[in-house]
């Protein structure tokens, strides 16, 4: 046991976690003699040793520090908060939505019943008093709770993690015990005081998360119960009004909730139930194109820090938003559902072609159709803006009042209204513009054509969570005029967002900013009055 190991699976695993403890619990097994336990536990603490200065600590190290300075933001806390509250508000109404929709479409694989959105409606406040338990869970562990955590999110085949438990006779559980550790390790780079201040933002939006599922869980928990009151009817022997209020009298808590459900509706139930909540706070599983890209990041940290600092996130909120396009939502797909026990099977395809998300998609594109003609009559009366409004307009802002307010934290639809507000401002200033009148229909079609691309990258990538992959792409492209800026764009990942807005929140003032110096002083407490 204490002779070379295989580096490429044996000690990419073992040199990060707290290996002492697990070796500890072998002797207890009989599985080694005290003298082998140590000349392991040497072994493996001369390699952490080594290893604990060299490059791949120290781009863990600052990969860990880039993303969590973006954590650190209010404006990603505050994104989280209003749009799981637009999630879990508009929820109830799109059930409705969906249950006519099931009725003209004749779908007979999961048939959503009227009433579905009332009890989901009520489910919010008993979900809102679960929440705080799970938001509470989540800031303790942080990392989501329902986290499955598998040999490929530690950069390992499931043979080779497989391989290494045989090895060194770790059964079942100590190896799952041993991911919960490689995972923390991994995502904890920063040791100390630093690291644990460093990770209030993730921790914070791990909390927010899992009061939102919660919630979420419950509301579909309720509706579900509402839906198959006539099987859980026989199933207790009660009548279909006592079957339902059984099912949703218990209260949910972090220890268990899955337990609770499975009892109630069964694996397949479960899993829909979870898909659901998962869905609606933009984690669903992700596949193609942007599933490779995720890999790819993993595989490389540092980079995938510097260039794309998230994936599943955004991608998610991108596609939710245009779901709710008019025409654009039709192409939307959706991972397939094992219908035997509703678990992923990591194929997609379009969702109209899904009984059950084909519902839910129509009932979207009715809501978006309705939202895009509300958006129009506020473009007219000059009460909202896009990207790229007249004069000193604040964009991407509401007017209510006299006064203005952002609406581009409230996800999806900051996307979906961005998007309807640029178009109509572009069709508007066509038709106020007479040289329209003397261009030939090519010319007028390729205007809009470059108008509504330019809208597109607007509402897509000036949104914090893709800006690396937009600073990338405008210095590859015109590297004369953005390679500076580029450069000196790298200032918000050396200083965190939190402190960043800490700086701003005590000076009254806008700085004079020259160059990629000014740019740090301009995020620092103290040094940005130094700033003209």
């Amino acid at each position: 046991m204490a002779g070379k190991f295989d580096p490429k699976c044996t000690l990419n695993l073992l040199e990060m976690a707290d290996m002492h403890k697990l070796v500890d619990d072998i002797v207890k097994n009989g599985q080694l003699s005290q003298a082998e336990a140590n000349a392991l536990k040497s072994e493996l603490t001369g390699r952490i040793i080594k290893e604990g200065a060299g490059f791949k600590k120290i781009r863990g190290m600052t990969a860990e520090y880039i993303i969590n300075g973006y954590l650190t933001a209010p404006t990603n806390i505050s994104t989280n908060t209003l749009s799981g509250a637009v999630q879990v508000l508009f929820s109830p109404l799109l059930r409705e939505m969906e249950a006519l929709v099931g009725k003209v479409t004749a779908n007979a694989a999961d048939q959503r019943r009227s009433g579905e959105g009332f009890v989901m409606f009520k489910g919010i406040l008993q979900g809102f008093a679960e929440g705080i338990d799970f938001a509470k869970a989540g800031w303790i562990r942080g990392k989501p709770l329902d986290l499955k955590i598998d040999a490929a999110s530690l950069g390992m085949t499931a043979k080779e993690f497989r391989d290494a438990q045989v090895r060194f006779g770790f059964d079942d559980i100590k190896g799952e015990a041993l991911k919960e550790v490689l995972y923390d390790q991994a995502n904890q780079a920063i040791p100390g005081t630093i690291g644990k201040v460093l990770r209030l933002g993730s921790k914070a939006g791990v909390a927010i998360d899992e009061f939102w599922k919660a919630t979420l869980r419950r509301m579909e928990f309720n509706a579900k119960a509402y839906r198959d009151a006539d099987l859980l009817a026989a199933k207790f022997g009660v009548s279909k009004e006592e079957a339902y209020a059984k099912a949703t009298e218990n209260r949910m808590n972090p220890d268990n909730w899955n337990e609770l459900m499975r009892e109630t509706f069964g694996v397949k139930g479960t899993t829909e139930i979870a898909n659901f909540a998962k869905e609606k706070v933009f984690q669903e599983n992700l596949g193609g194109l942007a599933k490779t890209v995720q890999e790819l990041r993993a595989k490389n940290p540092l980079v995938g820090a510097l260039l794309i600092p998230f994936v599943k996130t955004p991608y998610n909120i991108l596609k939710e938003g245009a779901a709710y396009m008019p025409g654009i939502g039709a192409l939307a797909r959706k991972e397939i559902i094992d219908p035997l026990v509703g678990k992923g099977t990591g194929k997609f395809d379009w969702a109209l072609a899904q009984p059950v998300q084909r519902e839910r998609l129509i009932a979207k594109q009715m809501m978006g159709m309705a939202a895009t003609l509300y958006v129009n009559s506020l473009v007219e009366e000059g009460a909202i803006t896009g990207t790229s409004p007249k004069g000193d307009l604040p964009k991407l802002s509401v007017k209510i009042g006299d006064s203005w307010y952002s609406y581009a934290r409230i996800e999806p639809i900051a996307t979906m209204f961005g998007l309807v507000a640029d178009m109509h401002q572009t069709y508007n200033d066509y038709k106020a513009d007479p040289k329209w009148n003397k261009e030939t229909a090519d010319k007028i079609l390729g205007h809009f054509a470059r108008e509504t691309a330019q809208s597109v990258a607007d509402n897509i990538l000036n949104k914090s969570f893709v800006e690396g992959i937009a600073k990338v792409a405008a210095a590859a492209l015109n590297p004369e005029r953005y390679g500076n800026a580029f450069v000196e764009s790298y200032s918000t990942t050396a200083i965190p967002a939190g402190v960043a807005a800490v700086a701003r929140g005590f000076d009254p003032y806008e700085r004079q900013v020259v160059g990629f110096t000014d740019k740090l002083k301009g995020r620092i407490p103290g040094l940005r009055d130094t700033l003209p």
